[in-house]
């Protein structure tokens, strides 16, 4: 888990904690507008101007090419790999292969009180979510244009929006296997992120092809956002432009490219596990970001991933299995003596169509076990749901639910299926390596120290988690004086501690080596505001938000900063520009009331004083953000 992911996941505690203003990523532009076309009613229209001006690409991708300069030389194999999933797994979102419905499903009413529509034009794609009160008349109704497409639509498809290159999705999904809308996983009816959820590197690095992230800042992006939208050539066999260039001079060798069936075990797999191993906790190396794995190089190179020592990954609770961490678990591997791997059953530039699928996989099996033949009668192993498939008995499917990022089928490779309960992961985590470990001990120590914090998230809270991973990382200070990310967890560590004094500390002194540092930011911002400290929260605030505007809650903590120091126009212009970015937050339109009262400006506080009321009149969490 990477350091910005364990920093806002440790924000939560804030929520959990009861603290009002709550944070919300939020998503909207500067030349935003908000129209009241009802007394009562607002319509916003999230749709960032589509036109920046370009950066320069990132330094680290400028020996790749693309996947179209590949064609000329490896025709045969591009065409074939343009039917793979992979090939389509990201999208400009009236560029991808329609799998959508945008004629007869364009509605979504879950239980509660928000709406939900989608619309296709020849501009775009557009998303929007509406509120309803008690008497069932629309509060609210925010629209946000998509940018991309998240997903081959094999299983379904997610919706990415680009705000200025920080990433967003969407609250809505396409469900393929249903053929309809729904919320995206992990959102629940009566309360989430609607499209204010970021999309980080570390989604970007596995689900895109070449994202052209800001040097030092893997979760923002330069213009334009990808050199390469899909996943393609060169995200397994690596950058390809001294290969074309000694090539064109007909001084071209194999040396040249990275053809990962001719490496070594450990450097082969771990261009498939980049991607296909998450494992319970995967923390980047130090000095690495998700964005740094090279074809050819080892997955510990990049990354230390904890799995469990015991177990499929394929727990009653869902967690995202890892088709990697079974496989190598299986007999089937380690029998081969290094030679079996994901692309000894695996074509990496195609798919079996549904006619082929069943023998393409029975000939790996046979290619492997043709002297044992299958232990059934002929007529029983050919009868239904078999039709002679090994997979079928061997590698049986999951449960696909929405959980994101499962396996669809046990790559445990059992020669019997085993009851549940046999499945269930046990014993203490340990770190996952193919071969043998190469990580120093001492990043190890931090791996653990950074898991540790994860894990004292919960829920429930565990503060002696926390306390642990601190005695942890103190030691390492000296020893990695560079590393701010040490520093970072270190001041998530306290935070979680209750100790908001120390979490500042540390965290200060994590921007001395990393100043700008969003999360750590973000970090400072909420505990200072929360601890009343206004002046140094008011400073932190206007740094978080020139980092990233996009968040409706933050702009409500500036306000209420202003408010305290007698700035009457600079909150209201803040607390209405978070309303504009999230509608949800209703305890802004008591502020608001209040302040437009103090300035005398009675119609536009009787306005937010009705709208108070309306959403009041929802049910529980169905008013929203506080």
């Amino acid at each position: 888990m990477t350091p910005r992911r364990v920093a806002v996941l440790c924000l939560l505690v804030v929520l959990l904690a009861g603290v009002a203003l709550l944070l919300r990523n939020a998503t909207a532009p500067p030349d935003k507008v908000i129209l009241d076309v009802m007394p009562d009613v607002a319509v916003t229209s999230i749709a960032p101007p589509r036109t920046r001006p370009p950066t320069p690409v990132n330094p680290a991708l400028t020996d790749y090419v693309g996947s179209a300069a590949c064609r000329d030389c490896h025709a045969e194999i591009w065409e074939r790999y343009q039917s793979h999933p992979m090939a389509h797994s990201f999208a400009k979102v009236l560029e991808a292969t329609p799998v959508e419905d945008y004629v007869n499903k364009t509605t979504l009413a879950p239980p509660g009180n928000r709406r939900y529509r989608v619309e296709r034009t020849p501009e775009g794609v557009w998303h929007h979510e509406s509120m309803l009160d008690a008497q069932g008349q629309v509060i609210y109704d925010q629209s946000a244009r998509m940018d991309y497409t998240l997903g081959s639509g094999k299983r379904g498809r997610s919706y990415v929006l680009d705000n200025e290159g920080l990433l967003f999705k969407s609250s809505l999904s396409w469900f393929s296997d249903k053929h309809e809308w729904g919320l995206s996983p992990g959102y629940a009816p009566e309360g989430h992120k609607r499209f204010e959820r970021r999309v980080t590197g570390g989604c970007v690095s596995c689900h895109a092809g070449l994202p052209n992230s800001v040097p030092g800042d893997p979760d923002r992006f330069g213009q334009p956002t990808f050199l390469e939208e899909a996943i393609g050539c060169e995200r397994c066999h690596g950058a390809g432009r001294k290969h074309i260039a000694l090539w064109d001079l007909g001084e071209g060798t194999e040396e040249t490219i990275v053809n990962p069936g001719r490496l070594e075990m450990e450097r082969r797999e771990s261009v498939c596990a980049n991607c296909h191993l998450h494992g319970e906790s995967r923390v980047s190396r130090i000095g690495r970001t998700e964005h740094d794995f090279r074809p050819g190089q080892r997955f510990d190179d990049t990354w230390t991933v904890f799995v469990k020592e015991k177990g499929s990954g394929l727990t009653q609770s869902g967690r995202a299995a890892s088709q990697v961490e079974q496989m190598v678990g299986s007999a089937c591997f380690r029998g081969s003596d290094g030679k079996m791997g994901c692309i000894s059953c695996h074509d990496p530039h195609s798919v079996p169509n549904a006619d082929e699928k069943n023998e393409f996989f029975r000939q790996r099996c046979l290619n492997c076990h043709a002297d044992r033949g299958c232990s059934l009668p002929l007529p029983e192993r050919q009868a239904a749901p078999h039709h002679d498939r090994c997979v079928a008995c061997h590698m049986p499917s999951v449960n696909s639910t929405n959980v994101l990022h499962r396996s669809i089928a046990d790559h445990r490779i059992l020669r019997r299926p085993v009851p549940a309960e046999e499945t269930a992961e046990s014993g203490k985590s340990v770190v996952f390596h193919f071969a043998q470990n190469s990580v120093p001990e001492a990043e190890l120590q931090r791996a653990r120290a950074f898991k540790l914090v994860s894990d004292a998230l919960g829920p429930p809270l565990n503060p002696a988690l926390a306390r642990r991973a601190a005695e942890m990382l103190r030691p390492l200070i000296d020893q990695y004086p560079q590393d701010p990310e040490i520093l970072m967890v270190l001041g998530n560590s306290y935070q979680l501690q209750n100790q908001p004094r120390e979490a500042v500390r540390w965290w200060l002194k994590a921007l001395e080596l990393a100043p700008g540092h969003e999360a750590t930011v973000q970090n400072l911002a909420t505990v200072l505001h929360d601890q009343f400290q206004l002046g140094p929260a008011e400073k932190h605030l206007k740094e978080f938000l020139k980092l990233n505007p996009w968040h409706g809650s933050y702009h409500g903590r500036l306000a209420g900063t202003l408010n305290f120091r007698g700035d009457k126009l600079g909150a209201i212009a803040e607390a209405e520009r978070a309303l504009e970015l999230n509608p949800t937050l209703t305890d802004l339109h008591d502020f608001l009331a209040a302040t437009y009262a103090e300035i005398g400006n009675e119609e536009l506080a009787e306005k937010h004083r009705r709208l108070a009321v309306r959403k009041r009149s929802l049910d529980g969490p169905q008013r929203g953000a506080k």
